[in-house]
């Protein structure tokens, strides 16, 4: 039996979907469950049922089945927790077999997305009311000891790791973002709130952007929120229109111009720079970004209302510095 090699566990990592484990402070481990039903619902958005429920191969789920999954793993894990709660260090056996079957499962995708959101839901709420004794409680799972603080994590990483074969599939199926190729119009940050100002050069890597920060973690910064990325010509149209807005003000670090933003979408990959970035969610505007609008309906920028003229959040999945110039490609 493994025991633990940190506070909460062994760190997890992914090159794939950029997860780290250690970037997950307990707070924002705790509000990061709640984005994960929205973020999976934009990735899927606009998809027939046709291609939700097709195999891009016989090795590999339906963007329906990973849905599905995620699911899954979430029941799985507040059954889990929960069990850990009640009885502290119970070893539960071996996990289940989650694995791929042959026949390809018909899922009500929809459906399964609002059980995702009950899930996730409900594992937020009971993370929220532990207290320090409870976070580490443990349970054993196939050998393994396993805290509830690191349930917390592992779960957000299946999520997120499944974001990302969403959007390759996606991707493959000739739904995703078109092969593009654009530039880094600027960079900004700041030490908290809106504009951020422009920098000549930036390191950007999965912890976020050197020298910037946010005055509010509950709803920026987080580790799914690493980087904020935004169209330098929508920005220009925004100003067409008459809105006294311009690069940094929304709070966006990296202002890309030349590619077709309203093809960006969470699951998608960008390389900016050197930095390839998992897309994974788009921002929803603040009332500190009204000053930039003549009518200050922030909701002139809102997916929701105005698809393709959100900025979005992106995860770096390396680390490089980043100046204005260099290279955006949107990746195959």
């Amino acid at each position: 039996m493994t025991g633990l090699d940190g506070d909460d566990g062994p760190r997890e990592t992914c090159e794939f979907c950029g997860f780290d484990s250690a970037l997950y402070g307990r707070a924002d481990t705790v509000s990061s469950q709640r984005p994960i039903a929205p973020i999976l619902g934009s990735a899927i958005e606009g998809l027939s049922t046709e291609v939700l429920d097709r195999r891009p191969d016989p090795e590999t789920w339906s963007i329906g089945e990973y849905v599905d999954h995620i699911r899954e793993v979430a029941f799985a894990i507040r059954f889990v927790m929960e069990a850990a709660l009640a009885e502290p260090g119970v070893d539960l056996g071996d996990p289940p077999d989650m694995g791929l079957v042959p026949e390809v499962r018909i899922i009500d995708v929809r459906g399964a997305l609002q059980r995702v959101a009950d899930e996730f839901e409900s594992i937020h709420d009971l993370l929220r009311g532990l207290d320090d004794e409870q976070w580490g409680r443990t349970a054993v799972i196939g050998g393994e000891i396993r805290t509830i603080g690191w349930l917390a994590r592992h779960v957000l990483h299946d999520a997120f790791h499944h974001l990302a074969d969403i959007g390759r599939i996606r991707q493959q199926f000739g739904f995703g973002a078109s092969p593009d190729r654009g530039t880094v119009a600027g960079i900004h940050t700041s030490g908290g709130g809106v504009p951020k100002l422009p920098v000549e050069s930036a390191a950007i890597g999965p912890s976020g952007v050197e020298g910037d920060s946010q005055d509010d973690r509950l709803h920026h910064g987080r580790p799914i929120q690493a980087v904020c990325l935004w169209s330098a010509d929508v920005i220009a149209e925004l100003q067409t229109e008459g809105h006294p807005i311009v690069a940094g003000a929304a709070g966006e670090n990296v202002t890309i111009a030349g590619v077709t933003w309203a093809e960006i979408r969470p699951g998608t990959i960008l390389q900016v720079s050197a930095i390839p970035m998992l897309v994974t969610a788009f921002a929803i505007p603040c009332g500190k970004n009204a000053q930039w609008f003549q009518d200050r309906n922030v909701n002139r920028i809102l997916h929701d209302d105005h698809p393709g003229w959100s900025r979005v959040y992106a995860i770096a999945l390396g680390s490089g510095e980043v100046r204005p110039g260099d290279p955006v490609l949107v990746e195959p």
